[in-house]
C-alpha cells in the first residue's frame, strides 16, 4: 500500500512473482489504456498451474483477482499475501484476457505455503476467541476435498485434480488442527 501511490503513472498492475501476461492480456491493457479506461479497476482472470500441469477444475479454473486500477482508487485490504486490492469507488469491471499463475512446482514449496497459511488463519481465529470443534477437526478435510474433486469438477483435471483436492482437504484439516493445537496444546517441557 505504501508503493502504490509511489507510481509514476496513474495506473497501477500489480504482479505476483509466479504470474506471468499472456500476450492477449498485454493487448487487450494497451489498448484500453490509449483509449482511457471507462472504469476505474479490472478483474483479471489467472489460468492456474500446479507443478507446471494447468488446472481448469477443482475450483481453479474461474480464479480471478483484482490487478489493474486507477493508482488513487486501489488499496489493499487484508492481512496475508493473500490481501485483495479494493477500489473506493466500486467501479470495476473483468478483462477477457488471462494471467499465467504458477502456484508451485514442487511439494517442498507447497508445502512451506501451507504451514505459513494454515499457522496465520489459526492464530487469526484463536486471537478472535475462536474455539476448534471436534466436528470441524473431523468433517472440514474431508468436505473441502468433496467439493474440490466432485462438487468442482476436480476429477476432470485427472491426476493433478485429485491431488489438488487432498491438497485442499489437508489444508482445511490443518487449520483446524492448528487452533486445536493453540487452545489445548500442552507445553513442550524443558530439556534437562
Amino acid at each position: 500500500n505504501w508503493a502504490i501511490p509511489q507510481a509514476q503513472h496513474s495506473w497501477v498492475m500489480i504482479l505476483d512473482a509466479d504470474e506471468r501476461i499472456t500476450a492477449g492480456l498485454a493487448k487487450e491493457i494497451h489498448e484500453m489504456m490509449s483509449l482511457g479506461p471507462n472504469l476505474d479497476g479490472y478483474w483479471v482472470y489467472r489460468n492456474n498451474y500446479l507443478f507446471g500441469h494447468r488446472v481448469r477444475y477443482g475450483g481453479w479454473g474461474y480464479d480471478t483477482v483484482l490487478r489493474l486500477f486507477h493508482r488513487d482508487l486501489g488499496r489493499y485490504v487484508g492481512d496475508t499475501d493473500h490481501a485483495e486490492v479494493e477500489v473506493t469507488s466500486g467501479r470495476v469491471g473483468t478483462l477477457s484476457g488471462r494471467l499465467e499463475h504458477y502456484t508451485t512446482w514442487s511439494y517442498d514449496q507447497c508445502l512451506r505455503k501451507t504451514e505459513r497459511y494454515t499457522d496465520w488463519q489459526a492464530r487469526v481465529w484463536h486471537a478472535q476467541g475462536r474455539k476448534p470443534s471436534l466436528a470441524r477437526l473431523v468433517f472440514n478435510g474431508p468436505l473441502r476435498f468433496l467439493r474440490s474433486y466432485i462438487f468442482h469438477l476436480g476429477f476432470l483435471d485427472g491426476s493433478i485434480g485429485f491431488q489438488i483436492g487432498m491438497l485442499n482437504g489437508f489444508y482445511s484439516y490443518l487449520k483446524q488442527a492448528r487452533l486445536w493445537q493453540l487452545n489445548y496444546g500442552l507445553s513442550q517441557p524443558d530439556p534437562e
